[in-house]
């Protein structure tokens, strides 16, 4: 007894290469439209992304979102989830029970097994505490950063001064 979407349209029904839409956005719209919204999602997300891809790390872009990855281990998962930036990341949430970073513990799902905590990044604070658990969670591995990055992201005030001088 399974269910079944109706269609009343007959249109649909004629033509059996129609598909149903179902409203999925891809990655790289839905960060177009937070950008749009609020340009702090933008920069947060290159300032991250930058930290994770100074430690080596590849990057696949898919619909869900982008991944990091080195030999074939899940480090690290960006997705937006509303207008807010949400960071996977492959640590122990026992690591961080300690600390002041809050995160959620999604070790349950079988799709973030690997990557058990996440952490919503909504403020300058936040970017800044996720660049240290990156940090620290790539410290036990050989791979060492390329450069080293700029870990206090530029505010408004400080990017008009800038453009100024």
């Amino acid at each position: 007894m399974g269910f079944k979407k109706e269609i009343n349209d007959s249109s649909a029904i004629t033509n059996k290469k129609s598909k149903l839409n179902y409203g999925r956005v891809k990655f790289d719209i839905k960060l177009a439209q937070a950008t749009a919204d609020n340009g702090f999602v933008y920069e947060a997300y290159k300032l991250i992304r930058k930290t994770l891809l100074n430690y080596k790390l590849h990057s696949r872009i898919s619909s869900s979102g982008e991944s990091f990855r080195l030999h074939r281990k899940r480090f690290a998962k960006i997705t937006i989830s509303g207008k807010r930036l949400k960071i996977y990341l492959a640590v122990l949430p026992s690591k961080l029970k300690s600390t002041s970073v809050p995160f959620t513990d999604v070790s349950n799902k079988k799709s973030y097994s690997d990557i058990p905590i996440a952490i919503k990044v909504h403020s300058h604070l936040a970017v800044r505490r996720t660049c240290k658990v990156i940090e620290a969670m790539m410290a036990p591995y050989v791979v060492k950063p390329t450069a080293s990055l700029p870990v206090n992201p530029p505010t408004s005030n400080q990017k008009k001064h800038a453009k100024e001088n």
